[in-house]
């Protein structure tokens, strides 16, 4: 298939042959030629894209704490990781193998993704449908971006040790913290993970990015006692006073998650139950998976032991299809909130727009003004 025939292929179609085919030609001409992630009132294609994040630090995707060491090597191998997920495909050939990751799976899980999105809207047109493909390959970078991210903090972060976690059935590998003791961590484990699976896809990442979220990551920082001394410190993404406030307005995720569980005795009965620390970990849990569509609203219910129709009142990913008296749309209590907190904050609404849920926000806000 010549260069010209994949220029007139819609971006479904790309994805579907990389996927089915494993087409490299398809693959560099998506890569190379259609420019579909967008950021600050431009469009660009992936590898532009990663590189201007990658001069602003990542910014507003992911909060650098001003004192991490290695910073230029971790942001050079989080740039070099991400886009070589959407880049290098698996090698058929085993004698001379590339070293992973390769961009397989991800090419897999947006076609089915699109397949969905057909199945569900079968009367998009081609416009609506592609403009819908843009916004699933821009939230599958976006959220490629993080891991990588994450990824390169605990490949070079000596502050993290392997662990193994025993569960039902078998281990899942995790990197602990180092100063945090073994046992009270295997604790901590049992009484905030709902239902571990290590058979689970992706299993492994879900818990590590829990663990990631509530202990941050270790650091260096100086401190004079007199004389310059090198002090080994536990840190999360807001380790100096001052920058307090810049990470309050860009950690979306982290406000929204830490507003709900502060405010646990003021949520519905149910809800209420899990208490402080299980209701944040639920709230994170939510919010990623509405972007990466991971798993539906029944199998989440079930892992923090809440029922379907408490679930759908506090964060139903369908609830834009729920009606009540003169036909206005019932709300999910996280939504709302959720929308409350991005309007208040110019970052966060660039955020929404470049994470492609802006109408979202508009839809409950334009809901909000007319029941008041």
């Amino acid at each position: 298939m010549n260069s010209q025939v994949y220029n007139s292929l819609p971006t479904a179609e790309l994805i579907n042959r990389i996927n089915r085919l494993s087409d490299r030609a398809a693959l560099n001409h998506l890569i190379s030629s259609r420019k579909l992630l967008w950021y600050s009132n431009k469009w660009y294609i992936l590898p532009d894209f990663l590189m201007i994040l990658r001069e602003a630090r990542f910014r507003p995707y992911i909060i650098i704490p001003p004192d991490e060491r290695d910073l230029d090597e971790k942001i050079d191998l989080t740039y070099d990781r991400t886009l070589q997920k959407f880049l290098i495909l698996k090698p058929q050939d085993e004698i001379k193998p590339i070293p992973g990751p390769y961009c397989n799976q991800q090419y897999h899980r947006m076609n089915q993704e699109i397949l969905k999105l057909k199945e569900e809207s079968p009367n998009l047109n081609e416009l609506e449908l592609e403009s819908a493909v843009t916004r699933i390959f821009q939230k599958t970078v976006i959220r490629h971006l993080r891991y990588s991210w994450l990824e390169t903090c605990r490949l070079t972060n000596r502050f993290y040790k392997r662990y193994r976690w025993r569960v039902k059935g078998g281990f899942i590998e995790l990197k602990k913290p180092s100063w945090i003791d073994g046992r009270a961590f295997g604790k901590w484990l049992n009484e905030n993970i709902p239902d571990p699976d290590h058979s689970r896809k992706n299993e492994k990442e879900r818990v590590q990015t829990l663990v990631d979220q509530i202990f941050g990551f270790g650091s260096t920082a100086r401190i004079d006692l007199n004389e310059e001394r090198k002090v080994e410190l536990s840190v999360s993404y807001d380790p100096v006073e001052k920058e307090a406030k810049e990470y309050v307005s860009i950690n979306l995720y982290q406000i929204v998650a830490h507003e709900k569980a502060e405010l646990v005795q003021k949520q519905r009965p149910a809800i209420r139950k899990l208490g402080k620390q299980k209701l944040n970990n639920l709230v994170l849990y939510i919010l990623d998976n509405y972007l990466n569509d991971l798993k539906n609203d029944e199998d989440i219910a079930e892992e923090f032991g809440i029922s379907k129709s408490t679930f759908s009142r506090f964060a139903g990913k369908d609830w834009r299809k729920n009606t009540g008296q003169n036909n206005e749309i019932i709300i999910p209590d996280l939504w709302k909130n959720m929308a409350g907190v991005i309007m208040q904050n110019q970052v966060f609404v660039e955020t929404a727009i470049n994470l492609g849920i802006k109408d979202f926000i508009d839809i409950i806000v334009n809901q909000e003004l007319k029941v008041n």
